[in-house]
């Protein structure tokens, strides 16, 4: 067990691929007749028990295998010397060796031994030298940042300059895969595609974006290309050592949709920017984001112990003027708020960085002592023991009283709530402010369209069930109508549209629909 156990059982980096999705990455990588079996140098840098490696030996022992003559033989081990593989977990290697005798010996027994033609680096990919490669393909460990040990992200962080952050482990794979192709050599996987837009893949962005062709992304929905259920959709991409240049887009929704030549109306031509973000089609070019509006964006606050920093004010004996009013997901039902007696205990002074004395608030001081061991234990108290009692993230009070456009992080309904100006918000959501509470409506109105909400399952993380995943800085690429310029009767009239939940008429009113 090298990363631990997931919630359903399984080892943190394993997920295993099916077949259908296996021949399509295979076929995407550019292997698919004899000349490329006998002419590639072909990488799997996170073998596990081999479905990409078995996929393609199979397509080999088919293209080779059809008559029993030596030259077959020769030609058979010849294409399998081009393969190599990395595995890190030796139980994993060994069950690998194992099916690829079977595999082989299934189809002729006389080719027994051929499985030793492949070349083998037992141990870490990320630490290995492995040489350079025509296609590296696979299925890249799916790791945490947390369940990576402490002493290998030392390392890793020292090896590869885009693993930064807090980022997963497949950042680094993907790095270092990248420095392994040869000239036009393809790199494609499937996994996560965070890295797309989160602030820990800016450096993988910008390296792709200048130096790589992006040539295809395939984002998945609403299915699993792996023998279990998944929390948010993967993707598929192909990267080539080649100049930069469009890169094709396709939203696959069902597993038969993926294919090389998709139809014309699924797939479509997108670029990237000098720092590797999509410019997505759709985008159109009289629309602005939400930040040149004049709003801003911004994530509510996290304690890192809710259950003894948020209080109900009725069950505690704690000064007031350091409980602030909070509003969570639990507080809200639909796009209603249902408050129910919350508060975020602020250890701060005022708007400052600066934390209160807890000499001057004696009541404050005996609840927390009563929780000290509770919240020394956390990351942000033992990094400054002093500042034991502090949140995560500083609250400042003022936001309490400016009218907010509240969206929860993870939502598959339009939920969003508006707050004339009474809570803070818990890190469960985002909050946009900056307006008026008319135009936080208008906003929350185009916010509920189709449009849109295709804009942030392109340019953020979809999830299981179509469920949207609301992170700032998807908010911040999405493009709308500019609200400054609309009529106050177009403002009502969207207004009213949200009311009345009629989001097709939101999408008429704003001049949203897309030929």
């Amino acid at each position: 067990m090298i990363y631990g156990n997931r919630k359903n059982g399984g080892e943190h980096g394993t997920v295993f691929t099916k077949p259908e999705v296996v021949d399509f990455m295979l076929d995407l990588a550019g292997l698919k007749s004899p000349e490329d079996y006998l002419s590639k140098k072909c990488l799997d840098p996170s073998v596990g028990e081999g479905a990409f490696i078995l996929g393609l030996t199979k397509r080999i022992l088919n293209s080779f295998g059809g008559d029993r003559h030596k030259v077959a033989r020769d030609l058979i081990a010849r294409a399998l010397a081009n393969i190599s593989v990395a595995e890190i977990d030796s139980s994993k290697l060994k069950a690998f060796k194992e099916r690829m005798r079977t595999i082989i010996t299934k189809c002729d027994p006389t080719l027994a031994g051929l499985e030793n033609c492949v070349t083998i680096f037992p141990g870490d990919y990320l630490l290995l030298d492995t040489g350079r490669f025509d296609v590296v393909v696979g299925n890249p460990p799916y790791v945490r940042y947390d369940n990576i040990p402490a002493l290998s992200a030392e390392r890793y962080r020292m090896s590869f300059s885009c693993f930064r952050e807090r980022c997963d482990l497949y950042v680094a794979f993907i790095e270092k895969a990248l420095k392994a192709l040869g000239p036009g050599g393809s790199l494609v996987y499937i996994c996560a595609d965070r890295w797309l837009t989160n602030s820990y893949g800016d450096r993988l962005r910008k390296l792709i974006a200048r130096n790589f062709h992006f040539a295809d992304l395939i984002k998945i929905e609403g299915f699993s290309p792996f023998n279990e259920k998944v929390v948010a959709y993967p993707s598929i991409f192909r990267i080539v050592n080649a100049k930069p240049g469009g890169t094709r887009l396709l939203n696959a929704r069902k597993i038969s949709e993926l294919a090389i030549s998709s139809p014309p109306d699924k797939a479509k031509n997108v670029s990237l920017d000098e720092n590797g973000n999509f410019l997505i089609s759709e985008d159109r070019k009289d629309f602005v984001t939400i930040e040149d509006q004049g709003f801003t964006i911004g994530i509510g606050v996290a304690t890192g112990a809710d259950d003894v920093l948020i209080v109900k004010k009725a069950e505690v004996t704690i000064e007031d003027d350091v409980l602030v009013p909070l509003i969570t997901r639990k507080d809200t039902i639909g796009d209603r708020i249902v408050w129910k007696d919350r508060y975020v205990i602020n250890p701060y002074f005022g708007e400052t960085t600066r934390l209160i004395d807890l000499d001057g608030h004696p009541l404050l001081a005996h609840y927390l002592e009563g929780h000290r061991t509770r919240l020394s234990n956390r990351h942000v108290a033992k990094r400054n023991p002093d500042n034991w009692y502090r949140t995560i993230d500083r609250i400042t009070p003022s936001l309490v009283r400016k009218p907010k456009l509240l969206i929860p992080d993870i939502s598959s309904q339009n939920a969003m709530i508006l707050d004339p100006g009474q809570y803070y918000p818990h890190h469960n959501f985002y909050y946009i402010i900056g307006a008026s509470i008319e135009d936080l409506a208008v906003l929350r109105a185009l916010l509920s369209s189709a449009f849109i909400r295709r804009q942030v399952a392109e340019k953020g993380v979809l999830m299981n069930g179509g469920t949207l995943r609301w992170q700032a800085q998807t908010l911040r690429k999405l493009k709308l109508p500019d609200i400054r310029l609309l009529t106050k009767m177009m403002k009502d009239d969207l207004i009213a549209a949200y009311g009345a939940g009629d989001f097709d008429l939101i999408e008429s009113l704003a001049g949203l629909r897309v030929a």
